[in-house]
């Protein structure tokens, strides 16, 4: 066997273990929310990205477990949020008068969720 075909099969074998790892997830909140995760994690090994935002229901961003949180911070004043405070697992953001709280959980031990509760934050 070649070393391309080694190189896609091992590819192929990856994206089908993160699909299976997500599908089997305990944490699906509501419909379809383990296909966005899914897509943030291709970003994040794939593009070789350090966060992705997430499109679903509530605003999320999808970062590795050893990404600073700063990049989530970052990420957020892209949009125009000034972070402000730290509560547990908590983010405080400000922008014109408006408060949100992103909460920090981390999934399958290798990656982190920042997620938005019912706020359009873009």
């Amino acid at each position: 066997m070649s070393k391309d075909t080694k190189k896609a099969l091992k590819v192929i074998g990856e994206i089908l273990f993160l699909i299976v790892a997500v599908s089997a997830m305990v944490k699906i909140y509501y419909e379809l929310k383990w296909m966005d995760l899914t897509l943030g994690i291709f970003k994040i090994e794939k593009e070789k990205k350090k966060i992705a935002k997430v499109k679903c229901k509530s605003l999320m961003f999808i970062t590795l477990i050893g990404e600073d949180e700063d990049t989530f911070k970052d990420e957020m004043e892209t949009y125009g949020w000034s972070f402000y405070s730290k509560y547990g697992r908590g983010y405080l953001f400000a922008r014109n008068g408006e408060e949100v709280l992103a909460v920090r959980k981390e999934h399958f031990g290798r990656y982190a969720v920042y997620e938005i509760q019912n706020k359009t934050v873009a």
